[in-house]
């Protein structure tokens, strides 16, 4: 969810899109849930790869905060 807020603000995307997009996004993870799967996906990807998006969509973020200045 962080990622497509931090995109959704990068891009400038418009309202129609957005909410689209998170209606995709909550039915995806809705199936994740109903499924387990997620818990599998919890395994499988290491904390540094999450950690290092993360930071990447913070850095993101402050670009887009100080071109708005």
């Amino acid at each position: 969810m962080k990622a497509m807020a931090t995109i959704a603000v990068a891009e400038n995307l418009p309202l129609s899109q957005m909410v689209g997009a998170g209606f995709m996004l909550g039915g995806f993870f809705l199936f994740l849930a109903l499924t387990n799967s997620i818990t599998l996906i919890g395994r499988i990807v290491p904390n540094s790869v999450i950690r290092g998006i993360q930071l990447g969509l913070g850095v993101n973020l402050i670009l887009v905060a100080f071109r708005l200045c």
